[in-house]
């Protein structure tokens, strides 16, 4: 039996084109399971941004009913600080919230023109401070 040069041709034909259809394949399988770990990546970070939002939801309502309740008095032992002080555990975590009174902080937006008595203020923290004029 006599062979040509076109045996075998076939045969690598099929073969180029099942390694280019598996190839062809894994991309197709490693771009869907990288858009499922970006869909979950998002629906972490919208569940962690609902919690950060409730939290903060939760204080505004606690101090707002202190506010109508007993607006003359603010102490750590009235149920907006007590919230604060609780840990919310969840099934898939635990977080808590905390608040911080920025009042105390000295406000430099407040320096505009014709504000003497916050010059002044301001004046006596940088010599407090020992700080140039």
């Amino acid at each position: 039996m006599k062979r040509n040069g076109q045996t075998g041709v076939s045969l690598l034909n099929v073969l180029v084109v099942v390694a280019a259809s598996a190839g062809l394949v894994q991309v197709m399988l490693t771009d869907q399971e990288n858009a499922l770990d970006r869909l979950s990546v998002a629906a972490d970070v919208s569940q962690a941004r609902a919690l950060a939002q409730s939290g903060v939801t939760s204080v505004a309502v606690a101090l707002r009913r202190d506010a109508q309740k007993a607006p003359d008095q603010d102490h750590l032992n009235e149920p907006w600080a007590t919230a604060l002080q609780e840990t919310i555990t969840l099934d898939f975590g635990r977080y808590t919230v905390t608040a911080e009174d920025l009042r105390g902080r000295f406000d430099l937006n407040a320096l505009g023109p014709g504000k003497l008595v916050e010059r002044r203020v301001f004046l006596r923290l940088l010599n407090e401070l020992d700080l140039p004029d």
